[in-house]
């Protein structure tokens, strides 16, 4: 419909969509756009990211958005990316296994140092932080506003606030 959109994203919300739908989409390091007038889900989460039909898009949005100059630099040569097999591949279609591996090689060609990257141990209980931390800054966020509109809120993120309220602050610090 349009250039380019803005979204918020804590957990996937921008980079999921466009991949499903087929746009480019950029999640800047958080602070680069400011999250000053962004209600916020999780304060340590959340980022505000940039949707486009391209990535030209993208870049005019980030340049006008950005709190912060950026600098263009030097093009460092060979650029490096690493390609996760474990885990991902395990879990994708046959399709998804494919195009990801034709990229790869197509990158390659045109210059790029690939190679196999692996997880580091502490991906394993990456789901388990990442909960902990969304449940706690998020049931935080919303205890006023939940006490007194429980019933306007949806059953996920009901969940999500009612699970927070039971944590303990030393499991939050332990995640963070």
């Amino acid at each position: 419909m349009g250039p380019a959109a803005i979204g918020t994203q804590t957990i996937g919300s921008v980079g999921r969509p466009a991949a499903f739908c087929g746009v480019a989409s950029l999640v800047p390091a958080q602070g680069r756009i400011s999250l000053r007038d962004v209600f916020p889900l999780a304060w340590s989460l959340d980022h505000v990211g940039i949707l486009g039909r391209s990535v030209a898009d993208i870049e005019v949005m980030l340049d006008a958005m950005t709190e912060k100059p950026i600098e263009p630099s030097a093009a460092r040569a060979p650029f490096r990316m690493g390609v996760l097999r474990e885990f991902f591949y395990e879990h994708a279609t046959e399709e998804a296994r494919s195009l990801n591996d034709r990229l790869a090689d197509r990158l390659a060609s045109e210059g790029f140092h690939v190679e196999e990257a692996r997880l580091p141990a502490i991906f394993d209980l990456q789901q388990t932080i990442l909960r902990t931390i969304l449940r706690a800054e998020t049931s935080s966020i919303h205890e006023r506003l939940f006490a007194e509109h429980s019933e306007t809120y949806g059953p996920k993120l009901r969940a999500l606030i009612e699970t927070g309220m039971l944590l303990e602050a030393r499991d939050y610090i332990r995640a963070l």
